[in-house]
């Protein structure tokens, strides 16, 4: 079994080298990306940040129970689903 891994080891790494010579001449050829400018700095930072908006000036975001719609009726031409029923033991 070592034998066997150690072939497989053998056989990838000449693999590896085979692709590597053919890929070198194209990634010479290649023209290298443009060097990006000096970075431009940000502004300063106000020192004391603005505090959240009281509780009272969030909007309600959950509805009362009053402006909940109800749900529709039942239909009637769709029957009830039937219950499972247990097999019979013998």
């Amino acid at each position: 079994m070592l034998a066997n891994l150690t072939d497989m080891v053998t056989g990838l790494t000449a693999q590896q080298a085979v692709i590597l010579r053919q890929t070198q001449p194209v990634c010479a050829a290649l023209p290298l990306p443009p060097v990006a400018a000096a970075p431009v700095p940000l502004p300063p930072v106000a020192a004391v940040p603005v505090p959240p908006p009281p509780i009272t000036m969030i909007p309600e975001l959950i509805l009362p129970v009053s402006v909940v719609p109800a749900p529709p009726p039942p239909t009637a031409g769709i029957p009830a689903p039937a219950h499972p029923v247990a097999p019979l033991s013998i």
